[in-house]
Protein backbone atom coordinates (compact mmCIF):
# COMPACT_ATOMS: atom_id res chain seq x y z
CA UNK A 1 0.00 0.00 0.00
CA UNK A 2 2.46 2.52 0.81
CA UNK A 3 4.03 1.76 -2.75
CA UNK A 4 0.92 2.57 -4.52
CA UNK A 5 0.56 5.68 -2.39
CA UNK A 6 4.12 6.76 -3.20
CA UNK A 7 3.62 6.24 -7.23
CA UNK A 8 0.27 8.22 -6.91
CA UNK A 9 2.01 11.36 -5.23
CA UNK A 10 5.07 11.06 -7.47
CA UNK A 11 2.85 11.13 -10.85
CA UNK A 12 0.55 13.93 -9.46
CA UNK A 13 3.75 15.83 -8.98
CA UNK A 14 5.31 14.83 -12.20
CA UNK A 15 2.11 16.04 -13.68
CA UNK A 16 2.45 19.70 -11.52
CA UNK A 17 5.40 19.62 -12.67
CA UNK A 18 4.56 19.14 -16.65
CA UNK A 19 1.67 21.73 -16.11
CA UNK A 20 3.83 24.15 -14.99
CA UNK A 21 6.78 23.81 -17.05
CA UNK A 22 3.97 24.12 -20.25
CA UNK A 23 2.40 26.83 -19.00
CA UNK A 24 4.63 30.71 -20.15
CA UNK A 25 6.35 32.32 -18.19
CA UNK A 26 5.32 35.66 -19.35
CA UNK A 27 1.99 35.66 -19.82
CA UNK A 28 0.25 38.75 -19.72
CA UNK A 29 -2.09 39.88 -17.12
CA UNK A 30 -5.87 40.82 -17.44
CA UNK A 31 -6.64 43.50 -15.24
CA UNK A 32 -10.45 43.60 -14.13
CA UNK A 33 -13.32 45.04 -11.75
CA UNK A 34 -14.50 42.16 -9.60
CA UNK A 35 -17.97 42.18 -8.15
CA UNK A 36 -18.43 41.55 -4.41
CA UNK A 37 -21.49 41.82 -2.54
CA UNK A 38 -21.91 42.02 0.97
CA UNK A 39 -23.70 39.81 4.02
CA UNK A 40 -22.90 43.37 6.38
CA UNK A 41 -19.83 42.33 7.72
CA UNK A 42 -17.81 39.84 5.00
CA UNK A 43 -16.83 40.63 1.48
CA UNK A 44 -18.45 37.43 -0.86
CA UNK A 45 -17.05 37.25 -4.92
CA UNK A 46 -21.27 37.56 -6.17
CA UNK A 47 -22.30 34.72 -7.92
CA UNK A 48 -23.89 36.45 -10.88
CA UNK A 49 -22.95 39.58 -12.47
CA UNK A 50 -24.04 42.66 -11.96
CA UNK A 51 -26.37 42.46 -14.41
CA UNK A 52 -27.85 39.70 -13.19
CA UNK A 53 -28.17 40.50 -9.63
CA UNK A 54 -31.11 42.76 -7.68
CA UNK A 55 -29.52 43.73 -4.44
CA UNK A 56 -31.87 44.44 -1.64
CA UNK A 57 -32.57 48.05 0.08
CA UNK A 58 -29.98 48.66 2.32
CA UNK A 59 -27.55 46.07 1.20
CA UNK A 60 -23.79 46.73 0.18
CA UNK A 61 -21.75 45.96 -3.01
CA UNK A 62 -18.31 45.94 -3.48
CA UNK A 63 -16.05 46.69 -6.61
CA UNK A 64 -12.20 45.60 -6.43
CA UNK A 65 -9.75 46.45 -9.56
CA UNK A 66 -7.42 43.96 -9.57
CA UNK A 67 -5.14 41.98 -11.49
CA UNK A 68 -5.18 37.84 -12.25
CA UNK A 69 -2.83 35.69 -10.75
CA UNK A 70 -2.83 37.24 -7.61
CA UNK A 71 -1.99 35.31 -5.30
CA UNK A 72 -3.60 37.62 -2.59
CA UNK A 73 -6.99 38.21 -1.50
CA UNK A 74 -8.49 40.65 -3.76
CA UNK A 75 -11.93 41.86 -1.80
CA UNK A 76 -12.44 45.20 -1.53
CA UNK A 77 -11.03 46.81 1.89
CA UNK A 78 -13.33 49.13 3.13
CA UNK A 79 -15.96 47.66 5.16
CA UNK A 80 -19.05 47.02 3.87
CA UNK A 81 -21.33 49.42 6.11
CA UNK A 82 -24.63 50.45 4.77
CA UNK A 83 -25.21 52.57 7.92
CA UNK A 84 -22.02 55.00 7.19
CA UNK A 85 -21.94 54.66 3.38
CA UNK A 86 -25.98 56.03 3.50
CA UNK A 87 -26.24 57.83 6.58
CA UNK A 88 -28.83 60.83 6.30
CA UNK A 89 -30.09 59.41 2.56
CA UNK A 90 -33.40 58.85 2.16
CA UNK A 91 -35.44 56.77 -0.47
CA UNK A 92 -38.91 57.70 -2.02
CA UNK A 93 -41.53 55.32 -1.83
CA UNK A 94 -40.30 52.57 -4.78
CA UNK A 95 -36.74 53.32 -4.34
CA UNK A 96 -33.99 51.48 -2.44
CA UNK A 97 -30.46 52.46 -1.09
CA UNK A 98 -27.46 50.69 -1.84
CA UNK A 99 -24.10 51.32 -0.12
CA UNK A 100 -21.36 51.23 -2.89
CA UNK A 101 -17.61 50.51 -2.23
CA UNK A 102 -15.05 51.32 -5.19
CA UNK A 103 -11.59 50.48 -4.49
CA UNK A 104 -9.38 51.15 -6.79
CA UNK A 105 -6.96 48.45 -6.11
CA UNK A 106 -2.99 49.17 -5.54
CA UNK A 107 -0.25 51.22 -7.24
CA UNK A 108 1.04 47.47 -8.50
CA UNK A 109 -2.62 47.00 -9.86
CA UNK A 110 -2.16 50.49 -12.04
CA UNK A 111 -0.76 50.16 -15.44
CA UNK A 112 2.41 51.70 -16.32
CA UNK A 113 2.40 55.29 -14.67
CA UNK A 114 -1.22 55.38 -13.90
CA UNK A 115 -2.00 56.91 -10.68
CA UNK A 116 -4.59 55.05 -8.27
CA UNK A 117 -7.46 57.17 -6.77
CA UNK A 118 -8.12 56.51 -3.59
CA UNK A 119 -10.95 53.83 -2.70
CA UNK A 120 -14.45 55.38 -2.10
CA UNK A 121 -17.88 54.91 -0.84
CA UNK A 122 -21.27 56.54 -2.13
CA UNK A 123 -25.13 55.72 -1.50
CA UNK A 124 -27.15 54.65 -4.59
CA UNK A 125 -30.52 55.49 -4.47
CA UNK A 126 -32.37 53.60 -7.09
CA UNK A 127 -36.13 51.99 -8.19
CA UNK A 128 -36.43 48.71 -5.98
CA UNK A 129 -36.07 46.37 -9.26
CA UNK A 130 -32.68 48.05 -9.96
CA UNK A 131 -29.67 45.70 -11.07
CA UNK A 132 -26.20 45.72 -9.38
CA UNK A 133 -25.16 46.89 -12.67
CA UNK A 134 -27.72 50.36 -12.51
CA UNK A 135 -26.39 51.04 -8.73
CA UNK A 136 -23.27 51.32 -10.19
CA UNK A 137 -24.26 53.06 -13.16
CA UNK A 138 -25.77 55.42 -9.98
CA UNK A 139 -22.61 56.30 -8.62
CA UNK A 140 -20.03 56.03 -10.96
CA UNK A 141 -19.18 57.04 -14.88
CA UNK A 142 -18.52 53.40 -16.28
CA UNK A 143 -16.88 51.96 -19.49
CA UNK A 144 -17.56 49.41 -20.86
CA UNK A 145 -14.99 46.52 -22.66
CA UNK A 146 -15.31 44.17 -24.80
CA UNK A 147 -18.23 41.44 -23.48
CA UNK A 148 -19.71 44.07 -21.12
CA UNK A 149 -16.41 44.18 -18.65
CA UNK A 150 -16.32 47.18 -16.53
Amino acid sequence: MTRLLRALVGGAAAALLALVLATPASAEAFRYWGYYASDGEDWTFASAGPADTVPADGSVEGWRFAVTGEESVRDPRAAPDVDLLCAGVQAADGDKRVGVVLDYGTGEDAPDGEAVPAARGACAVVPADATGADVLAAVAELRLGDGGFV
